[in-house]
């Protein structure tokens, strides 16, 4: 099998590709939102706009994320339950709304301009939200790797338990996952 047949194999697997976009939410946030800090103190308009575009476009990645994800139904790695997995995916789903947020405000960013008090509240709340948005996707992305990386549950053990015992209502999911990711505790 040559590269160019091996690396089409892999293109059209829904899997492969769900893990090849993941990482996007969070560098292509950060990487946009730090072009986006510079730009805007140095006062330039077309890499102002070009960072926002990046956001944009890294955050609405999240439809043939989740697309891929539902139609790749990962196969539970050892140590990983279904149930993980399928809370996983679930709060996946119920926090798209964080992505669709920083999108759109990074879409209004670009029409409100740096210029007057709306484009300086729109400059800061671009920042401010993209970095929320680059924690909050780190933190998804720990759960991911919880999930699928069992070597990374086991070593750190003393941390996993702390993170375990996080309380439900400090989670920024629905009540649903919370409550079914908490059975891994018990």
């Amino acid at each position: 099998m040559t590269f160019q047949q091996l690396f089409s194999e892999y293109l059209r697997d829904p899997e492969y590709l769900y893990l090849l976009i993941e990482p996007v939410f969070i560098f292509g946030v950060a990487i946009g939102t730090f072009m986006f800090l510079v730009a805007w103190l140095a006062k330039n308009s077309a890499a102002r706009i070009t960072a926002l575009v990046v956001i944009a476009g890294s955050c609405l990645m999240i439809f043939p994320y989740l697309h891929l994800r539902k139609k790749a139904e990962p196969i539970p790695t050892p140590g990983a339950e279904k149930w993980m997995i399928g809370a996983q995916t679930e709060r996946r789903v119920s926090n798209q709304w964080v992505y669709f947020t920083m999108a759109g405000i990074a879409v209004l960013c670009t029409f409100m301009g740096t210029g007057g008090k709306p484009g300086l509240v729109f400059s800061i709340l671009t920042v401010v939200a993209g970095t929320g948005t680059v924690i909050f996707s780190i933190w998804l992305h720990m759960h991911e790797a919880r999930i699928f990386h069992p070597n990374l549950r086991t070593v750190k053990k003393k941390s996993q338990a702390a993170l375990w015992s996080i309380p439900e209502a400090s989670w920024p999911t629905t009540a649903v996952t919370a409550v079914s990711w908490n059975r891994a505790s018990g």
